[in-house]
């Protein structure tokens, strides 16, 4: 954290970046108190313990804070190793930010998807339509977006944009709370979420990787599973 601080200063960046140590689980509200301008950008990158839901940072009392902290517009990152991190981040905000996110119009762009395990990886761009088809293993369509980038508000994709793996509309506000078990998958076999579909980033959308991201994709070669939010 010193020498972070430390190079940001030698760059005579000292009055634009900071860096800190908290447990943002629970303090990112006293965190932000003081800060005089507007977060536009929050990531979750890597958490630890990557395994242990239960104390994740990532959690219901997280999003109601992000959401408090998010003007319209501003984004929320989350990337991860491990796929069932990332499906636990992404399944919270869904599941808890009541509408108030929804993802970026980045997972619309051609090319810039993979989708999850349980699902094939066959997808279509219409180009210059702003249309996307993503179709599974056995040529089901299971995500169907045919909002333009020109009127997407917000340039997000909403709930009713996203279809689950039969071709129907998820409702992701239908069952009420619901706590996510350690496998990150809900309790209530009802809710499914309406925004796995449209699969994971293939690439950092903000373009600056953390040193974790450059060690998986120039050592070990692993894949990075990415959501990119916005806020609405």
């Amino acid at each position: 954290m010193d020498r972070a601080n430390f190079w940001a200063e030698r760059r005579q960046l000292a009055g634009h970046v900071h860096y800190r140590t908290a447990n943002a689980a629970i303090s990112l509200p006293s965190l932000l108190s003081s800060y005089p301008g507007t977060v536009s950008l929050v990531c979750v990158q890597y958490p630890d313990p990557a395994l242990r839901t239960e104390r994740h940072v990532v959690n219901e009392r997280f999003v109601e804070d992000v959401l408090q902290t998010l003007k319209p517009g501003g984004m929320v990152l989350l990337q991860s190793e491990l796929e069932a991190t990332a499906t636990h981040m992404r399944d919270t905000f869904e599941f808890y930010g009541g509408g108030a996110f929804a993802l970026h119009s980045a997972h619309m762009q051609p090319d810039a998807t993979f989708l999850p395990s349980d699902l094939g990886e066959s997808s279509t761009h219409q180009a210059g339509t702003g249309k996307s088809t993503v179709t599974s293993t056995d040529g089901r369509m299971v995500y169907s977006g045919g909002v333009s980038m020109r009127t997407m508000p917000n340039s997000s994709l909403s709930a009713s944009a996203v279809q689950d793996k039969s071709g129907g509309a998820c409702d992701a506000d239908s069952t009420g709370p619901v706590p996510f078990t350690n496998d990150s998958q809900h309790a209530h076999p009802q809710w499914h979420s309406t925004w796995a579909n449209a699969g994971w980033l293939a690439s950092n959308p903000v373009g600056v990787p953390t040193e974790r991201e450059v060690f998986m994709d120039q050592v070990t070669g692993g894949r990075i599973y990415r959501v990119l939010l916005q806020r609405m």
